[in-house]
């Protein structure tokens, strides 16, 4: 005992110098390129939404042939979002950011080249497997480097940068379309992705966390701290901050204490993850090839994603008084009104703005809810099988639903995602009837 203390006071621990270290500006340039790349993200994976009237013109197809491109575009996703949060956790944050970027980067470009549905469908599959991975991994390695007292501003900041490139897509988009036709959309977004991976390889270290856990790579990790503004010495290298790691059967989420909260997160996750790829996949799609154009369908989409971003900050603040559930249900209420209220008015993009609000915000907060949820030993599995369940079951259900409903008359699109939201508000509301639902979540599984 006395040895393992002795060789614990001798090491250096590189949590606790992470934690506690200022935040000094090479950490500030690693924050914000990871936060790049969620950026660039956001707007090559929203271009396809907004190519679609234009590659539906140029083809001779009716737009709701692209449902099946749409579709496996979003399973490809969540394939990326796994096999990149996977190979993260067993070869490090920095080279699956990287190929992440590149992939996705480096197909969108080729994106560009495609003639018919079939290529444009592999092309954007491989593509979606690079946009997936690359915010979860990003959010992990920004998490890791930044000190707890910011920790959880600079994570959020980097999240929202997805809608906020989205957004980007909205101001910029139809003024490449002018300039240089649907392929800009493509070629900007891809080419830019690939100098930014090239940023990162040269200026982005690999989390000094991960590394600790290696004993092999402790060089690389002394490297890293020092590009962090940190000299580690010569000294064995420990995280005191590293808690251990329980295994739990995903099984205990339907035991007798959590199966009604786990399928009362799971229709929320289902229906919001639903509404969410609804409006961004069709939305730009019904503006468009109505009497607005492609100008206006920019404008939409740009103030549905800005709009998100301030949803998003808003519903997180107001968490801190009021809980995440009943935020949810304040949220999911607002993307029912708003969702009508845009049906009245398109292409009225300020009523899209105050709908991309509330959607986003509400996607926001399911995400956190099983944090709150379920209990320390189930947490990540509990989360995580929400968020799959609900991607999943959106990719395969939006754009089929998106193509059918384009036909209708009216803006049943819009009702639709109002329908969607009211299911998230009554789960939430069941979930909300409960005030003591998260201790006898902490009671189960121990």
């Amino acid at each position: 005992m006395t040895t393992e203390l002795s060789r614990h006071a001798a090491a250096f621990d590189v949590g606790g110098s992470l934690d506690g270290a200022p935040l000094a500006a090479r950490r500030i340039a690693v924050i914000a390129l990871a936060a790049l790349c969620v950026f660039v993200d956001g707007f090559d994976n929203q271009a396809l939404g907004l190519a679609v009237p234009l590659l539906a013109a140029e083809w001779g197809l009716p737009s709701q042939s692209f449902a099946g491109v749409l579709a496996a575009g979003l399973i490809a996703v969540s394939v990326g979002t796994l096999v990149g949060g996977v190979l993260a956790d067993r070869i490090g944050r920095r080279p699956v950011l990287i190929a992440g970027v590149v992939t996705f980067g480096s197909f969108s470009v080729a994106m560009a080249a495609a003639t018919e549905l079939s290529t444009l469908a592999a092309l954007r599959v491989l593509a979606s497997i690079g946009l997936g991975a690359v915010m979860p991994v990003a959010a992990a390695l920004v998490a890791e480097i930044a000190p707890p007292r910011v920790r959880a501003a600079v994570v959020a900041a980097t999240i929202l940068s997805f809608p906020l490139g989205g957004s980007a897509l909205g101001l910029l988009g139809p003024a490449l379309v002018g300039a240089s036709g649907w392929r800009a959309l493509f070629v900007v977004g891809g080419i830019a992705a690939v100098a930014l991976a090239f940023a990162v390889a040269a200026l982005v270290p690999e989390s000094p966390r991960f590394l600790v856990r290696h004993e092999r790579r402790w060089p690389e990790a002394r490297r890293a701290l020092a590009t962090l503004g940190i000299e580690a010495g010569p000294a064995p290298l420990i995280d005191s901050t590293e808690a251990p790691k329980l295994r739990v059967s995903p099984l205990v989420l339907f035991g007798s204490e959590l199966r009604r909260t786990t399928v009362l997160l799971w229709i929320a996750a289902i229906a919001g993850l639903f509404a969410l790829q609804l409006v961004t996949s069709w939305l730009p799609t019904m503006i468009a090839t109505g009497t607005a154009g492609l100008a206006a369908a920019g404008r939409a989409l740009s103030a549905y994603n800005f709009g998100g971003v301030l949803g998003a900050v808003a519903f997180s603040m107001a968490t801190l008084r009021f809980g995440a559930a009943r935020c949810a249900v304040a949220a999911s209420l607002g993307g029912v009104a708003t969702a009508l209220l845009a049906a009245r008015g398109v292409p009225a993009w300020p009523a899209i703005a105050l709908h991309g609000m509330f959607a986003h915000a509400t996607i926001v907060l399911l995400s956190a809810l099983p944090l709150q949820c379920y209990p320390t030993s189930v947490r990540g599995t509990g989360s995580g099988a929400a968020l799959t369940v609900g991607r999943s079951v959106a990719a395969l259900g939006a754009p089929y639903a998106g193509a059918m409903l384009l036909g209708a008359t009216g803006t049943p699109l819009l009702h639709a995602a109002a329908a969607a939201f009211a299911a998230v508000m009554v789960a939430m509301l069941a979930l909300t009837s409960r005030p003591a639902i998260v201790q006898a979540a902490g009671r189960a599984a121990t």
